[in-house]
């Protein structure tokens, strides 16, 4: 059996588990030692195993090189293709409509939506900012832009704004998954188009002290 001190046939030279002793400070012997201590480390390794029984070989095969892997990302790739190529192309402006659309779902924006003009409205309003210095320096700095899901947060119906409930819901369940909120808790309460307790007929927050689940918002 190997111990944990290796000497050479020639001597003087001889090495502990960490270092040199002796004479071996040689210009051979340290490189004899350099060489070989990747392998005798190696070895005093699977010499240990062996003694402990262990059969288990260490895989030498990256996980991303397995066939399922191998397979799995070449479905994720066909199916990001296939995305792609249903998209509108954004560098074929002979078929875009007039005005912005959205290249994955053909949506065509509202005349409102100016967010192709972010650039300038900022630079006009940082202009601005800056002439107001001292007096407006902490002067609140309101929104100009418009995006195309900013100009559909509601619509009329009948002359009255109608709120998706769907949306609504979907952003609660977005809550809860990200803050300390009791799920049971808040289906406690009512479930309709607009919950009287939580907002009015517009579909706007209702301010008041009782509403408990409108503060955990």
């Amino acid at each position: 059996m190997a111990s944990g001190q290796t000497c050479s046939l020639s001597p003087p030279s001889c090495v502990t588990d960490t270092k040199l002793v002796g004479l071996t400070l040689q210009p051979s012997a340290v490189s004899r030692w350099a060489l070989s201590l990747h392998v005798c480390s190696q070895l005093r390794v699977d010499l240990l195993a062996l003694k402990d029984g262990q059969t288990n070989r260490s895989t030498t095969t990256h996980k991303e090189e397995t066939n399922s892997r191998m397979k799995s990302d070449a479905a994720e790739r066909e199916k990001l293709r296939t995305t792609l190529f249903n998209f509108i192309d954004p560098l074929d402006t002979s078929s875009h409509p007039e005005g912005i659309v959205n290249i994955a779902t053909g949506l065509v924006s509202p005349s409102n939506v100016n967010v192709d003009r972010a650039l300038q409205i900022g630079s006009q309003q940082m202009n601005k900012f800056e002439v107001g210095w001292p007096t407006n320096f902490h002067a609140t700095l309101k929104k100009q832009v418009t995006t195309m899901a900013d100009s559909k947060k509601s619509l009329k119906i009948d002359g009255a704004p109608f709120r998706d409930t769907e949306l609504i819901y979907i952003r609660v369940i977005g809550l809860q998954q990200s803050l300390d909120m009791d799920i049971k808790e808040v289906l406690t309460y009512e479930l309709s188009a607009t919950p009287p307790a939580l907002f009015d007929e517009n579909g706007d927050m209702r301010s008041q002290n009782k509403a408990m689940l409108k503060t955990k918002f």
